[in-house]
């Protein structure tokens, strides 16, 4: 078999008891009881790069279904309002939220984490985590999300970190540099929203549960 235009694989993770593998340098697949992690991103192979279109990013195979809960168990859903909310609960949510993977086709530099879209279905519709020019959190309604991303900044697209703990993670917003997802209080001690903030040190605020 010609190898020219190839290049090893490396094991992602698991998805629906499916394993998911991407370009870059050769490694042991994990098993499904392993940790959930995140490895570096893919690096585009030199000798295909003509292949290659001007994309900066473009969607991945692998997407991610979890639930996300706060330090304190509260988990974040989607309201009957259509509104993202973060509130305690006597059990999982009905529904997962997904975190759509993208390869970032530049590699020229920039911020850590793999490229994400995090999304829940409601009604025949993917609710996306957005941000806006005030910096609030908001879904944003789509049919289907984009294949390929040209720019380096989205309201959309995150950048996602595993952390030391086991199923942490932190989620800095590709729009706005050094900002991340977080919880924060309402005026209802039982719900807290999700926001886009700047962290601080140790902050449990931006750290997020994957379960």
């Amino acid at each position: 078999m010609d190898s020219t235009c190839c290049t090893p694989v490396k094991g992602f993770g698991t998805c629906c008891d499916a394993f998911y593998f991407e370009v870059g340098t050769a490694e042991t697949a994990q098993s499904p009881s392993s940790p959930l992690r995140v490895p570096s991103t893919t690096e585009v192979s030199p000798k295909c790069s003509a292949d290659v279109d001007e994309d900066r990013f473009n969607m991945s195979p692998m997407c991610l279904s979890h639930w996300f809960c706060s330090q304190d168990n509260k988990y974040l859903l989607l309201n009957t309002e259509g509104q993202f909310q973060v509130q305690n609960t006597t059990e999982f949510p009905h529904e997962k939220f997904q975190i759509q993977v993208y390869r970032d086709l530049d590699r020229t530099g920039g911020r850590s984490g793999r490229a994400v879209m995090l999304y829940m279905k409601n009604e025949g519709k993917k609710m996306v985590v957005c941000c806006d020019h005030k910096r609030a959190i908001y879904p944003r309604g789509m049919e289907t999300l984009p294949a390929d991303i040209t720019s380096t900044k989205d309201a959309a697209l995150f950048y996602m970190r595993g952390l030391s703990a086991s199923n942490t993670f932190e989620f800095e917003s590709s729009l706005y540099p050094s900002e991340f997802l977080g919880f924060e209080p309402s005026d209802n001690p039982s719900v807290h929203q999700l926001v886009l903030h700047k962290k601080k040190n140790e902050d449990e605020n931006s750290l997020i549960l994957l379960l």
